[in-house]
């Protein structure tokens, strides 16, 4: 048996610790091994005193080790249901005696030996045994000054009594139902919580009592005297008082009314059905909330206000919901006092607790239904449910002579007065967005007043109204996201024009910010916090349009217009437009301070704004898109090209990785006869294709693999801007060009153009150059002949072989055979010339690299059907299968040039390459005896 083998283990360890201080203990652990193994159930080890009186003995000498593991012992015992009941007595002194050490391992373990005591069958059923136990709890919470022992003992004691009152209720025959409150949910939920079950299961109750099936009873069994004697000393505990019965002084009165607020939620057949509990409930409960409702002053010695009035109105809330029925003047009395409290001077968080609580009676039907009955509807009692619909009105009417109020302060305040207007608006505002419960019109109050509040707050600065302008962004996102569907053009422009205001105002307000404090203004900040949520819906989709528009304004330009490749002039009018439509809503106010309508030129917040832009765009509907999509690349190109004047930069960076994400992900989903092409139409998405090549041909031809003016990044920042470079031909390779897109031919040809323009790098250079270049150039350069190679290959008969596959691999074939044979040449070149020094290292590398992918291509028959050989050849190889590697004809003669190479390796990769064209041919060496 397993416990058998755990507590011979402990008995070892505690004979053990006990060698050379305490023989005795040692000599009766040695003894109780014995006696252990004679046992081999938890009912012989309950027979067998000797056992646990070492275990006893070794918590006796106050010793921590030994008590330590005297402890564990008693509860493996206890949780197997080895010890006897009649032993509890002596267990809980040794408890207590325990409790008084001031070791926190022992204080906690006494609290766990507790807990298991209180969930086994030694249950105490007595009241001396009672109180003894849950004394040792309150000791140990009252005198502790350890927060894992003191929220140790508040958990035990509040468990207990948990299963206390379970007892009552088997000891008592009482419904047992499940309810959804718990003691944590008077710490976190909220005053009104969700009780549907709770009320659903009094309703049953109440019947049960009027039909006659559940009578109300004045006797108790012993156990439910004990319950009620609990509860009698948490009321009176709660109220200031001592608690006689547990023989305590004093109990903090938060902790007494949070588990008082537990057995009303929790225990509602115990009040319905027991009338000695009911009694307590109405004189004494009740009693203690009355006061504490009328009361207004802080509690001595507790700065806890809060908190307890919340529980009590809490407590109040569940007895109007739960026991209205039984206690009809009482819950008329708490009726009253909280709709009185509506009108008193109290604090704001007081106020909002009761007005919860008016409303959670309002909108549940059975408690709305009985209040009615039992109060409105006769003549005797007053019209409450009356008085509290009437409170919840002036509430809602306020909203409007808020609003009044705000503008007012606003026009013809103070700054200091404007301020405090706006944050009380704001508090307001942000309550009912949560809520949902938003009017139309009060939400085009909102919108108008955050508004005014921009223009005017022009002429105000400092840490205050900055604070101000953040706290009215964030509320307007959390606006706009509670209210998506209540928005219109109109609203949504005057939306765009506030958060324009709020950019133009931060970047004047804070022109130095980023060069002394190195990151964007706090302003700035909360725009882009909302920006990601700012999406137009469904029926607002013409707005993407107008966002995106907008926010690309923002980006920085370059002073001259960019020439393109044919040495025309570029006009973008991206910017104007989009200013221009937002500008049109704001054209009937007058600023108190006119805001210059200057190019933002923040590279920080532009930095921060480009990955917002990129996923709003991927998130946006198709058609508007792809009207988009050639203006954001524009953008992102002219920031792409900031590396000349800044390769030290970040927006560069930025702007390459936004591209990239974006070409990639839109690839995925574009294809050649999908859902694009029905919705875009064929000039738009070649437009969108020139933009690509022009971006792709600019900066990887221009910008990457160059050995550009820096001040000394630190090797990781030069890794990090490779592998960067590395990224976009990787994109460009392996998934644009790979994939089935619409791209138009001449696209396609400039693209690959654009891989062997960077691939020339390394052998078009002059050998004194060549040697003078930096290694990530070199690796540039190869990793662009490799895309070169991957796309003229065709791996197997499973690839995916479409019709833009294979239009990009007869284009590459063409360009990749003119590539090796210009570097085959050129070896031939650079060994006349170097005469007996060596070969650079790039151009070695090169060479090898060439002549190995030269051996592994294999390229499909449309390819093959392509290259300058002569028909008889073609036909042949065509004939035989052997047009895969029909490449190696066309570089023959260059192979053969550079046969007698010096380059040792390179002399055996031109052998190799010789018999494979041998081998096409059929031109195997054979023996002539045969």
């Amino acid at each position: 048996m397993a416990l058998v083998a755990a507590l011979e283990a402990d008995l070892r360890a505690l004979s053990a610790e006990a060698r050379r201080r305490y023989p005795a203990v040692k000599d009766g652990a040695e003894h109780a091994i014995l006696k252990l193994r004679s046992s081999s159930s938890a009912s012989d080890l309950s027979s067998n005193e000797d056992i646990l009186r070492i275990f006893l003995m070794a918590c006796g000498v106050r010793n921590t080790k030994l008590s330590v593991i005297g402890l564990s012992c008693l509860q493996k015992l206890i949780s197997h249901d080895a010890v006897e009941p009649s032993s509890l007595k002596e267990i809980l002194d040794t408890l207590k005696d325990h409790s008084e050490m001031a070791e926190e391992n022992i204080q906690l373990k006494t609290l766990q030996t507790i807990l298991i005591i209180f969930q086994s069958r030694l249950h105490p059923e007595t009241e001396e045994i009672m109180v003894l136990g849950l004394s040792i709890c309150l000791r140990l919470l009252d005198n502790n000054r350890l927060p894992s022992v003191y929220n140790t003992a508040a958990a035990t004691f509040r468990q207990a009594v948990a299963m206390i009152f379970d007892q009552v209720v088997s000891a008592e025959s009482l419904p047992m139902l499940k309810y959804g409150s718990s003691s944590q949910t008077a710490r976190t939920g909220s005053v009104t919580g969700d009780l549907s079950q709770n009320i659903n299961s009094s309703e049953s109750l109440e019947k049960d009592v009027i039909s006659g099936r559940s009578t109300m009873r004045d006797t108790l069994s012993e156990t439910g005297k004990l319950g009620l004697r609990l509860l009698e000393d948490l009321t009176a505990s709660a109220a200031g008082g001592s608690a006689a019965w547990l023989h305590v002084t004093s109990l903090p009165r938060t902790f007494s009314l949070e588990l008082i607020e537990f057995v009303l939620s929790n225990y509602i057949s115990v009040f319905k059905i027991l009338l000695p509990y009911e009694q307590v409930l109405r004189h004494q409960i009740c009693s203690l909330l009355m006061t504490s409702l009328r009361t207004s002053s802080e509690l001595e010695g507790e700065m806890v206000e809060p908190y307890f009035r919340r529980l009590v109105l809490r407590s109040v809330a569940h007895i109007i919901r739960l026991y209205s029925s039984s206690l009809i003047t009482e819950c008329e009395v708490f009726l009253n006092m909280l709709v009185k409290a509506t009108f008193l001077d109290l604090p704001l968080w007081h106020r909002i607790l009761v007005l919860e609580i008016l409303r959670g009676f309002c909108v549940e039907a059975r408690t709305l239904r009985i209040l009615f009955q039992n109060f409105d509807m006769n003549p005797k009692n007053t019209n409450v449910v009356e008085s509290m619909v009437k409170a919840l009105a002036r509430v809602v009417s306020s909203i409007q002579s808020l609003l009044a109020f705000v503008k007012n302060s606003i026009f013809n305040g103070s700054k200091e007065v404007s301020l405090a207007a706006i944050n009380c608006l704001q508090t307001a505002v942000v309550s009912h967005c949560v809520k949902g419960n938003l009017q139309l019109r009060y939400l085009n109050s909102v919108m108008d007043v955050y508004e005014l509040v921009f223009q005017k707050s022009s002429s105000y600065t400092g840490d205050t109204a900055s604070k101000v302008k953040q706290e009215i962004l964030h509320g307007l996102g959390e606006l706009y996201v509670q209210s998506l569907k209540m928005f219109d053009d109109k609203m949504y422009m005057q939306l765009l024009g506030i958060i324009d205001l709020a950019i133009k105002q931060a970047i004047i307000s804070s022109e130095t910010f980023e060069t002394e404090f190195g990151h964007v203004p706090p302003v700035l900040r909360h725009v882009l916090e909302i920006l990601p949520s700012l999406g137009p819906p469904e029926h607002l989709s013409s707005m993407w349009l107008i966002l995106l528009r907008e926010f690309l304004h923002y980006l920085p330009r370059v002073d001259s217009p960019l020439p393109n490749e044919e040495g025309e002039i570029e006009q973008s009018t991206t910017g104007h437009r989009a200013s221009s439509v937002v500008s049109e809503h704001k054209a009937d106010y007058s600023p108190d301070k006119t805001i210059p309508a200057t190019r933002i030129t923040s590279n920080m917040f532009a930095e921060k704004l480009i990955p917002a832009l990129v996923e709003l765009l991927l998130r946006a509907p198709a058609v508007e898109k792809y009207i988009l999509f050639p203006e954001v690349i524009q953008n992102l190109r002219r920031c792409m090209m900031t590396r000349r004047d800044n390769p030290d930069g970040s927006l560069w960076k930025v702007a390459a990785e936004g591209f990239n994400r974006l070409l990639v992900e839109d690839v995925k989903i574009c294809s050649v006869g999908g859902d694009t092409d029905l919705k875009t139409s064929k000039t738009a998405r070649i437009r969108i294709w020139k933009e690509i090549g022009d971006v792709y041909e600019i900066f990887l031809v221009g910008y990457c693999g160059r050995a550009l003016s820096s001040n000394s990044l630190p090797p990781a920042a030069l890794k990090a801007n490779e592998t960067l470079e590395m990224a976009l031909v990787d994109g460009l390779g392996d998934i644009i060009l790979k994939s089935s897109v619409d791209a138009p031919r001449e696209v396609l040809e400039r693209l690959v153009s654009t891989l062997d323009r960077c691939a020339s790098r390394t052998c078009s250079l002059p050998i004194e150059t060549v040697e003078l270049m930096p290694a990530h150039c070199s690796r540039f350069s190869l990793k662009c002949l490799q895309k070169l190679f991957s796309l003229s290959s065709f791996g197997s008969e499973t690839e995916n072989w479409h019709t833009t596959r294979a239009e990009v691999s007869r284009i590459s074939i063409i360009t990749l055979m003119e590539r090796c044979e210009f570097i085959l040449s050129r070896l031939l070149i650079d060994e006349n010339n170097l005469d007996n020094r060596p070969i650079p290292t790039a151009r070695l590398e090169e060479i090898t690299f060439a002549l190995q992918e030269l051996d592994r291509l294999t390229i499909h028959p449309e390819a093959a059907s392509v290259l300058p050989l002569q028909p008889y050849l073609k036909t042949i190889l065509r004939e035989d299968n052997h047009d895969a590697r029909a490449h190696l004809l066309v570089l023959f003669p260059s192979l053969c040039e550079n046969v007698l190479s010096r380059e040792t390796r390179v002399r055996e990769l031109v052998q190799v390459l010789l018999r494979a064209v041998a081998t096409e041919l059929g031109l195997e060496k054979v023996s002539l005896s045969s």
